[in-house]
């Protein structure tokens, strides 16, 4: 599992990405949207809580069908459900892209960086319910544990590392933002 640092800054990559397909109206990538991107975009990792709140253990049912296309789908027609108006389209647009870059990160993070096998995760559930696994690794999983664990190195170390990936992210997707919205 990656860190919401990637997460997040997938979301607002997403959002961007939305912007640039479709016309929004002026001051429709204002921070409400912004929050929406990066809430769905580590939306599927709520099934932590779930599982703690449901079974004493956080990790019971952790990456299951959250981290599949078909969750990502089925947000995809919640969103457009609960949304009127202009926005509805590029709401369930930006809603799916965030919960499927969720799907891409968690697909690419591994126990190393590099050529190694990834931990992989029930992408095509319910249709196929093993585990898709990547060759490689972009993130380095963080470890899962007791309230002390999410400040060791290791997971310090992770969550550093992602801001790589995260801060450039942010930046482009936040000009590309401001720019369309000039335009």
């Amino acid at each position: 599992m990656a860190t919401p640092l990637a997460h997040a800054a997938a979301g607002i990559a997403s959002l961007a990405l939305v912007r640039l397909a479709m016309p929004l109206p002026i001051g429709a990538t204002a921070r409400g949207l912004k929050l929406l991107a990066m809430g769905a975009a580590c939306l599927p990792d709520l099934d932590l809580a779930v599982s703690w709140l449901l079974s004493g253990n956080m990790m019971r049912w952790h990456s299951g069908p959250s981290h599949s296309l078909a969750f990502a789908l089925l947000c995809v027609v919640v969103s457009a459900l609960l949304t009127t108006g202009r926005l509805r389209v590029a709401i369930a647009a930006i809603v799916g892209m965030a919960v499927t870059s969720h799907v891409v990160i968690d697909l690419t993070t591994g126990p190393h960086w590099g050529l190694h096998q990834s931990f992989g995760v029930p992408a095509l559930w319910p249709w196929i319910d093993e585990r898709i696994t990547s060759p490689f690794t972009i993130f380095r999983g963080v470890r899962h544990g007791g309230d002390l664990l999410w400040l060791s190195h290791h997971n310090l170390a992770t969550a550093a590392s992602e801001l790589v990936f995260a801060i450039p992210l942010f930046i482009i997707s936040l000009r590309l933002l401001r720019r369309n919205c000039s335009t």
